[in-house]
Protein backbone atom coordinates (compact mmCIF):
# COMPACT_ATOMS: atom_id res chain seq x y z
CA UNK A 1 0.00 0.00 0.00
CA UNK A 2 1.26 3.32 -0.90
CA UNK A 3 2.10 5.70 2.15
CA UNK A 4 -0.78 8.58 2.64
CA UNK A 5 0.75 12.30 1.92
CA UNK A 6 -0.85 15.34 3.78
CA UNK A 7 -2.37 16.05 0.57
CA UNK A 8 -4.18 12.32 0.43
CA UNK A 9 -5.73 12.90 4.09
CA UNK A 10 -7.68 16.15 3.10
CA UNK A 11 -9.18 14.26 -0.01
CA UNK A 12 -12.76 13.14 0.77
CA UNK A 13 -13.18 9.30 -0.97
CA UNK A 14 -16.96 9.50 -1.81
CA UNK A 15 -16.26 12.78 -3.68
CA UNK A 16 -13.26 11.27 -5.74
CA UNK A 17 -15.37 8.28 -6.63
CA UNK A 18 -18.40 10.53 -8.01
CA UNK A 19 -15.98 12.48 -9.67
CA UNK A 20 -14.35 8.96 -11.01
CA UNK A 21 -18.00 7.74 -12.20
CA UNK A 22 -18.91 11.28 -14.14
CA UNK A 23 -15.56 11.53 -15.99
CA UNK A 24 -16.40 7.77 -17.18
CA UNK A 25 -20.18 8.75 -17.68
CA UNK A 26 -18.79 11.77 -19.76
CA UNK A 27 -16.54 9.85 -21.85
CA UNK A 28 -18.91 7.13 -22.52
CA UNK A 29 -21.45 9.50 -23.18
CA UNK A 30 -19.18 11.44 -25.86
CA UNK A 31 -17.97 8.18 -27.01
CA UNK A 32 -21.74 7.15 -28.36
CA UNK A 33 -22.42 10.48 -29.46
CA UNK A 34 -19.75 10.41 -31.97
CA UNK A 35 -20.45 6.58 -32.66
CA UNK A 36 -24.17 7.54 -33.80
CA UNK A 37 -23.13 10.78 -35.62
CA UNK A 38 -21.14 8.79 -37.50
CA UNK A 39 -23.58 6.31 -38.42
CA UNK A 40 -21.88 3.61 -36.92
CA UNK A 41 -24.60 3.70 -33.86
CA UNK A 42 -27.95 3.92 -34.65
CA UNK A 43 -30.25 5.95 -33.00
CA UNK A 44 -33.23 4.50 -31.10
CA UNK A 45 -33.58 2.13 -28.40
CA UNK A 46 -30.54 1.45 -26.10
CA UNK A 47 -29.10 4.09 -27.41
CA UNK A 48 -31.95 6.50 -26.59
CA UNK A 49 -32.13 5.17 -23.00
CA UNK A 50 -28.64 5.05 -22.21
CA UNK A 51 -27.93 8.48 -23.81
CA UNK A 52 -31.24 10.02 -21.52
CA UNK A 53 -30.23 8.54 -18.42
CA UNK A 54 -26.24 9.40 -19.09
CA UNK A 55 -26.95 13.20 -19.68
CA UNK A 56 -29.67 13.91 -16.98
CA UNK A 57 -27.16 13.53 -14.40
CA UNK A 58 -23.56 13.68 -15.47
CA UNK A 59 -22.76 17.45 -15.73
CA UNK A 60 -25.05 18.17 -12.43
CA UNK A 61 -23.04 15.89 -10.90
CA UNK A 62 -19.58 17.85 -11.76
CA UNK A 63 -21.30 21.47 -10.92
CA UNK A 64 -22.65 19.90 -7.91
CA UNK A 65 -18.42 18.44 -6.97
CA UNK A 66 -17.19 21.80 -7.86
CA UNK A 67 -19.27 23.33 -5.55
CA UNK A 68 -19.08 21.36 -2.73
CA UNK A 69 -15.21 23.01 -2.45
CA UNK A 70 -16.33 26.40 -3.32
CA UNK A 71 -15.84 27.78 0.13
CA UNK A 72 -12.48 26.99 0.24
CA UNK A 73 -11.83 29.53 -2.56
CA UNK A 74 -13.90 32.03 -0.93
CA UNK A 75 -11.38 33.33 2.12
CA UNK A 76 -8.38 34.12 -0.32
CA UNK A 77 -7.49 37.41 -1.65
CA UNK A 78 -9.05 38.71 -4.83
CA UNK A 79 -5.51 38.30 -6.39
CA UNK A 80 -5.05 35.08 -4.94
CA UNK A 81 -8.32 33.83 -6.06
CA UNK A 82 -7.78 34.91 -9.74
CA UNK A 83 -4.39 32.83 -9.88
CA UNK A 84 -5.72 30.21 -8.75
CA UNK A 85 -8.58 29.97 -10.88
CA UNK A 86 -6.56 31.30 -13.78
CA UNK A 87 -4.11 28.14 -13.04
CA UNK A 88 -6.63 25.78 -12.36
CA UNK A 89 -9.54 26.24 -14.89
CA UNK A 90 -8.48 29.15 -17.24
CA UNK A 91 -5.05 27.67 -18.40
CA UNK A 92 -6.69 24.03 -18.80
CA UNK A 93 -9.44 25.29 -20.52
CA UNK A 94 -7.02 27.21 -22.74
CA UNK A 95 -4.63 24.69 -23.57
CA UNK A 96 -7.38 21.64 -24.14
CA UNK A 97 -8.94 24.38 -26.28
CA UNK A 98 -6.32 25.06 -28.65
CA UNK A 99 -4.75 21.04 -28.69
CA UNK A 100 -8.04 19.83 -29.71
CA UNK A 101 -8.82 22.60 -32.43
CA UNK A 102 -5.11 21.82 -34.20
CA UNK A 103 -6.05 18.59 -33.90
CA UNK A 104 -9.13 18.52 -35.49
CA UNK A 105 -8.07 21.12 -38.49
CA UNK A 106 -4.85 18.31 -38.78
CA UNK A 107 -7.43 15.63 -39.21
CA UNK A 108 -10.40 17.79 -40.52
CA UNK A 109 -11.06 14.58 -43.40
CA UNK A 110 -11.62 12.46 -40.44
CA UNK A 111 -13.58 13.72 -38.17
CA UNK A 112 -17.28 14.94 -37.36
CA UNK A 113 -17.13 17.88 -36.85
CA UNK A 114 -15.30 20.62 -39.81
CA UNK A 115 -13.13 23.07 -37.40
CA UNK A 116 -11.07 26.02 -38.59
CA UNK A 117 -7.82 27.74 -37.14
CA UNK A 118 -10.71 31.02 -36.90
CA UNK A 119 -12.38 28.87 -33.97
CA UNK A 120 -9.48 29.36 -31.48
CA UNK A 121 -10.13 33.38 -31.46
CA UNK A 122 -13.96 33.04 -30.75
CA UNK A 123 -12.26 30.99 -26.91
CA UNK A 124 -13.05 33.75 -25.13
CA UNK A 125 -16.35 34.21 -25.81
CA UNK A 126 -17.75 30.55 -27.82
CA UNK A 127 -16.02 27.57 -25.87
CA UNK A 128 -15.08 24.60 -27.92
CA UNK A 129 -17.43 21.73 -27.76
CA UNK A 130 -17.36 19.95 -24.26
CA UNK A 131 -15.00 22.30 -22.99
CA UNK A 132 -18.06 24.76 -22.16
CA UNK A 133 -18.15 23.40 -18.45
CA UNK A 134 -14.46 24.75 -17.73
CA UNK A 135 -15.94 28.37 -19.23
CA UNK A 136 -19.22 27.76 -17.62
CA UNK A 137 -17.19 26.71 -14.03
CA UNK A 138 -14.78 29.88 -14.42
CA UNK A 139 -17.79 32.34 -14.82
CA UNK A 140 -19.88 31.39 -12.07
CA UNK A 141 -16.49 30.58 -9.87
CA UNK A 142 -16.23 34.58 -10.75
CA UNK A 143 -19.64 35.80 -9.99
CA UNK A 144 -19.72 33.17 -6.64
CA UNK A 145 -16.78 35.53 -5.37
CA UNK A 146 -18.45 38.71 -6.39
Amino acid sequence: MAPVTPTDRNRIVWVDYAKGIGIFLVVLGHTLMGLNSSHILAEGGAFDVVDSWIYSFHMPLFFFASGLFADRRIDRSPGVFLRDLLATIAYPYVVWSVLQTMLQFAMSRHVNRQTGLNDLARIVFDPILQFWFLYALFLIALIYYA
